[in-house]
């Protein structure tokens, strides 16, 4: 058994060598036998699950009529909703764990891209024009980018619509 799957409302104590085992054992098996491991009949499990992991070397599914890219219109994906971990954690010393309410996924890539030089920016702003200009990219997912763009950095975002002609919807 894996000690990263664990069933809702188990939770990790804090031994030090399983902390250690609830990351490797998945990376390990990801480096020895490549991103589609799971698929392996011994590691499968038992029921049929459905995730959007797939491609690469080693995948004998074949899951062609699905995307695994995400936000998609084609095939929404939804989180599994979270179950709630216990605040109070009692072992030899008492302490308190607490869950991160908000998540700010496009907090650290504005971070980064404000960091770049200008000429390297202006790289990256061009970079995003040309992919998201290609003939068979609709509208609506070009306005989908620009928004998540828009949302890791205002100016960002305003760049790349104005390049392409597209107004902002922020």
């Amino acid at each position: 058994s894996i000690p990263a799957h664990v069933v809702p409302g188990i939770y990790y104590s804090d031994d030090k060598l399983l902390q250690c085992r609830i990351f490797a054992y998945d990376d390990t098996q990801r480096h020895r036998l490549g991103p589609n491991f799971m698929q392996l009949p011994v590691n499968a499990p038992k029921c049929a699950h459905r995730n959007n992991h797939f491609d690469g070397y080693m995948n004998f599914m074949h899951r062609d009529e699905e995307v695994n890219y995400h936000p998609s219109k084609f095939d929404p994906v939804t989180n599994a909703e979270r179950y709630p971990i216990p605040t109070k954690v009692y072992s030899a010393c008492k302490r308190e764990k607490c869950i991160i309410e908000k998540q700010n996924d496009f907090k650290q890539p504005g971070e980064r891209y404000r960091t770049f030089e200008p000429d390297r920016q202006e790289r990256f702003i061009n970079r995003w024009v040309k992919a998201l200009s290609e003939p068979r990219i609709t509208h609506e997912i070009r306005s989908i980018w620009i928004d998540w763009l828009s949302r890791a950095d205002e100016s960002l975002g305003r760049k790349v619509a104005m390049r392409l002609n597209i107004r902002p919807s922020i």
